[in-house]
């Protein structure tokens, strides 16, 4: 077949890119015209970031990851329920309207982990946004994410019971020493 073009002379072998970098690569390099040169650099720094995008990429594949198993776990369901739960609760407009709240969280963990229980905890105390978000958010739960949401009320319940014991206990030992 005849070559409608001259033979190009072989190219040169380029080194790959080291933990030197592309400095030290180019700096191996000799014999190359500007235009040459120019393109290996080119070449070079789109290896760079090509690397850098390949960086990026396992980053966001290892933390889709980390939430997919999150998500089967059901905790990530629950500690944004949590989340947004505490959220609502703190903007709530009055220390009244705080109370209330708090009275009721309290009540929950007489309850058996429902849906229908943080449902009425919800209506009785958000309206709005908060309410439509919490309410979806509750309606997502599984049992599992029912039970964990349940255990952590429980938790927070205890540390509350610990304050009110702590300082029943303070003012029952200030009657007694008025008394005395």
């Amino acid at each position: 077949m005849l070559a409608l073009t001259s033979p190009q002379p072989a190219a040169p072998a380029f080194p790959v890119i080291a933990a030197g970098g592309a400095e030290t690569v180019l700096a191996g390099i000799n014999g190359l015209d500007a235009d040459a040169l120019a393109f290996a650099q080119t070449a070079l720094r789109l290896a760079q970031q090509g690397q850098i995008q390949e960086d990026a990429v396992k980053t966001v594949l290892e933390r889709l990851e980390a939430d997919r198993a999150a998500t089967a776990a059901g905790t990530g369901l629950v500690e944004e329920f949590e989340s947004a739960l505490g959220a609502a609760a703190r903007a709530l407009p009055t220390q009244q309207a705080r109370l209330a709240f708090a009275s009721d969280y309290l009540r929950l963990r007489t309850q058996a982990p429902s849906v229908e229980a943080l449902r009425g905890l919800i209506s009785r105390h958000f309206a709005g946004a908060d309410r439509q978000r919490l309410d979806a958010l509750a309606g997502l739960m599984t049992p599992r994410n029912l039970a964990d949401t349940f255990a952590r009320i429980s938790a927070d319940n205890r540390k509350l019971d610990y304050v009110l014991v702590e300082g029943f206990q303070t003012l029952m030992f200030a009657c007694q020493e008025e008394m005395a």
